[in-house]
């Protein structure tokens, strides 16, 4: 028998017992050409919220995210044929970081932690969150919710709610658009930017979450 609940802000159906399979995250969990939102909000139980968004779009093997930087203002992480740039646009220079995989490195960053607490979660229940099917689990030790995409397009974490003694913090992935095409030179660098080519070890650049 099914029952059904609210959980996330959305409509879900009860299913129990179902532990989580590793999850890897890697270019094959998204569709060939993808766009969507990712905001994450600290929620302390005094004081005000801090909210930050990323704005991230992957087209093949293009990828761009747009995201605020504590002392160094917005700032972007380019993905394209030229390599892999840490952009800083009021300095109109980018940093070229060695190896890595790009894609693959800055999703395993972005949602790290989600992929952290799915590590012996349960599978409580099934839902759509942003328009999107996911598999709803729950970490027993942690109480975190996790909603993990299913359609073959968004493999990825829509939704994850930690709350502790401290406060709630929350990512949620919303606005995703899969299958429209976006334009070459969305993923180029502005012409005119100083190019450094870092000597340091690979990674997503500075600012990505799940970077300390």
């Amino acid at each position: 028998m099914q029952r059904t609940l609210i959980a996330l802000g959305c409509l879900a159906t009860l299913v129990v017992g179902a532990s989580a399979d590793p999850v890897t995250l890697s270019r094959a969990s998204l569709a060939k050409e993808a766009r969507f939102t990712v905001t994450y909000t600290l929620a302390p139980k005094e004081g005000k919220p801090q909210v930050t968004k990323f704005a991230v779009a992957v087209s093949g093997a293009h990828a761009r995210a747009d995201y605020p930087v504590q002392g160094l203002g917005d700032t972007r992480y380019l993905v394209n044929s030229e390599g892999v740039f840490f952009f800083i646009p009021a300095n109109k220079a980018a940093q070229q970081m060695p190896g890595g995989k790009g894609i693959d490195d800055a999703l395993k960053l972005a949602f790290s932690e989600a992929v952290q607490q799915l590590r012996g979660a349960k599978k409580v229940g099934v839902a759509k969150v942003s328009g999107q099917p996911v598999d709803i689990y729950k970490n027993p030790k942690t109480g975190t919710t996790v909603c993990l995409g299913t359609a073959p397009g968004f493999k990825l974490p829509v939704k994850m709610e930690l709350s502790n003694e401290g406060g709630k913090r929350t990512i949620l992935v919303s606005g995703i658009q899969l299958g429209t095409p976006i334009p070459a030179n969305y993923f180029q660098l502005p012409k005119g930017t100083q190019v450094i080519k870092s000597t340091g070890a690979s990674g997503a650049g500075p600012g990505l979450p799940g970077i300390k």
